[in-house]
């Protein structure tokens, strides 16, 4: 954990808003580890609540709706896991791993070809 403090602050802030830059960062490492560990335990509502803050904001991490979307779908909410998979793909279009999450969902729910359309025709 102090690699990763260390180089939010070494390489991402500095100037007069790193000390509030650099809280905030710590929180959602705090708050997204206390949800997977939620998540491992099997306590997925919890999780989902704990997520909660973070899934709030319009430009929402991609690994906290990914979280969030596993979540849904342990508790047998696939329209909720994708409508979380489905921002996350909306808002980071180059993540690879939730854009592969959202289009095994939609391979799940009979949907091939918007799966073919989520993860692009190479990959099928």
């Amino acid at each position: 954990m102090h690699d990763f403090v260390a180089a939010i602050v070494e390489k991402r802030y500095r100037g007069p808003e790193a000390s509030f830059q650099f809280l905030k960062s710590v929180m959602f490492v705090d708050t997204y580890q206390r949800a997977a560990q939620l998540y491992s335990l099997n306590q997925h509502a919890d999780a989902l609540a704990v997520l909660s803050p973070l899934l709030d904001r319009p430009d929402a991490d991609a690994e906290a709706l990914n979280l969030a979307a596993a979540c849904a779908y342990a508790m047998n909410r696939a329209d909720l896991a994708q409508a979380y998979w489905q921002r996350a793909v909306d808002g980071h279009p180059a993540h690879a791993g939730v854009r592969n999450n959202l289009g095994n969902l939609y391979e799940q729910l009979n949907g091939f070809l918007k799966r073919k359309r989520c993860i692009g025709a190479r990959s099928i």
